[in-house]
């Protein structure tokens, strides 16, 4: 759970754990594997989602990450991160909920409490099947000539 003064916007992280990362934070998603980020009360509480995601301070990759933008005092209201597989299946998915309080004065003091998804998103790769892309199509490109120096090849102007 979060709580956050009205005049503050701050950011969320999304952690993934997936089957080659262990129990450590840092997978990363799948081809074609994407997360959203939802408010069940949009007049409440929305998302700025990052266009790359971005690392946190120990160098740990996310899979989504944002800002977290208060309109309205209100709440808790309820917040799911959800992996959409790249077949369009819905992934795993995680809850949590945002509450927005007064604004805070002076705002050097003023900071959101609590963390939204402390736990890591499990991440079962439901990937596109990706193409090899070292095979050739059959009477595709001619084979590449056998190593050596080029051949010179002399111009005779008359």
């Amino acid at each position: 759970m979060l709580s956050i003064p009205l005049n503050v916007v701050d950011t969320y992280c999304i952690y993934g754990v997936g089957p080659h990362s262990g129990d450590k934070p840092g997978a990363t998603l799948g081809h074609g594997q994407t997360v959203k980020v939802v408010s069940l009360d949009t007049t409440v509480v929305t998302f700025g989602p990052d266009f790359f995601y971005k690392r946190d301070k120990d160098g740990v990759q996310t899979i989504a990450s944002g800002n977290i933008v208060p309109v309205r005092v209100g709440g808790p209201i309820v917040v799911t991160a959800t992996v959409m597989n790249a077949d369009g299946a819905l992934g795993e998915s995680k809850t949590d909920t945002i509450t927005v309080t007064a604004a805070v004065l002076p705002l050097d003091t003023a900071r959101a409490t609590g963390d939204l998804f402390p736990t890591p998103l499990s991440l079962s790769h439901k990937a596109v099947e990706q193409p090899d892309r070292t095979a050739r199509p059959a009477g595709g490109y001619p084979a590449k000539p056998a190593g050596g120096d080029p051949v010179p090849v002399t111009v005779i102007k008359k």
